[in-house]
């Protein structure tokens, strides 16, 4: 009888030992299942991703609420100037120099030259990671791969407390990269493709058909709220002489030159545009028309005290410019007509001489 009992408890306590093992198998299932359920909504949110304001909102969610962390910081990778270029900080740290590869510290340069995450448990600031992050506790940096080769940006992930990241988590966000990296990529290529549809190759200011989208908008704004508008057609003196003297690789350099100065000299509001050939327009949002013409006298003589390649050889040994102003509303309404008209004072300024502005007022008055 004794020996019965103890076959039957022995039978027990293997069905017991049976049961836990099932039951610690289901709770594995269970969470590998919960794993790739959660990996396969991030990947489906990231997989649609269109531009960069939601590429960003899908990261924030992500490490706000999916996966919480304590700061995270984006970063594009430019390989032709091994340079990386912030893209967001969660600390509200204004980072926005590029960081050159003299200045990337080693725990940052052996992720980009591994392609490799990299996880330190016990950060602190002393080490030091060339990204003016302050850094303590547990960091990771994942690699954002372009694709075999070629990385696209990091994704640096904090925590202010040592060993934060377990194993499995570190795997999860090992997956989760790959697919921020698709997106990345995908964001970059569009954002790559919509600069070259509205800006002139040459120069990268914006080009004809850009501009006149804008000037549009700009003027229906300034209708709503009474503002003045200003337009300049600018135009470069003997451009043709430059470019039959020196040939069209020099003159590109020219236009390259004055639209730089342009840039550099104008307002961040302002609207720049290559109208053709030698001509360039450039729009004044809330600036009346006696604004407009010191901003145009600014801009000639800034143009006719640069230093030029081969400028010796124009007429007085210098690169000069033309410009004609119009504005809204005081000479026109209508912004062909506009255009139009700063496009009369342009030509009046070459008839008067050349290297000097005309506004389209003292035409009519």
């Amino acid at each position: 009888m004794s020996k019965s009992l103890d076959a039957l408890q022995q039978q027990l306590k293997h069905i017991q030992t049976k049961f836990s093992d099932i039951e610690h198998a289901y709770k594995d299932l269970q969470s590998r299942f919960e794993y790739i359920d959660k990996l396969y909504a991030i990947s489906l949110e990231f997989g649609a991703v269109i531009d960069f304001e939601h590429l960003l909102g899908l990261t924030k969610k992500l490490f706000s609420q999916q996966i919480p962390v304590g700061n995270f910081y984006l970063y594009r990778f430019d390989t032709g100037k091994n340079s990386l270029h912030p893209l967001y900080r969660s600390d509200n740290k204004q980072d926005e120099t590029p960081i050159m590869s003299e200045g990337i510290k080693d725990f940052i340069k052996s992720v980009i030259e591994e392609k490799q995450y990299l996880y330190i448990a016990n950060f602190n600031n002393s080490q030091g990671i060339g990204l003016h992050i302050e850094a303590k506790g547990s960091l990771l940096c994942f690699p954002l791969m372009a694709d075999e080769v070629h990385i696209a940006g990091l994704i640096i992930l904090q925590r202010e407390k040592s060993n934060a990241f377990p194993n499995d988590e570190i795997s999860l966000l090992d997956k989760v990269s790959e697919h921020m990296a698709f997106a990345l990529n995908k964001t970059l290529l569009y954002e790559h493709t919509k600069a070259l549809s509205i800006t002139d190759s040459l120069t990268g200011i914006y080009n004809r058909r850009h501009f006149a989208q804008r000037f549009e908008w700009e003027l229906q704004r300034s209708k709503r709220y009474n503002h003045s508008v200003s337009l300049m057609m600018l135009d470069i003196d003997h451009f043709k002489r430059y470019n039959d003297l020196n040939g069209h690789l020099k003159g590109d350099l020219i236009l390259i030159q004055v639209a730089e100065i342009l840039s550099a000299q104008l307002r961040e509001a302002d609207i720049i545009a290559r109208y053709g050939g030698e001509e360039f327009i450039i729009l004044l949002p809330e600036t009346t028309r006696e604004q407009a013409a010191k901003v145009a006298e600014k801009l000639r003589k800034k143009i006719e005290r640069e230093k030029f390649e081969l400028a010796e050889q124009q007429p007085d040994g210098k690169i000069t410019a033309s410009l004609g102003i119009a504005s809204y509303p005081a000479d026109s309404t209508e912004p062909e007509t506009l255009i139009h008209l700063a496009d009369q004072a342009l030509y009046a300024a070459k008839s008067r001489g050349r290297n000097c502005v005309v506004d389209y007022s003292s035409m009519v008055s």
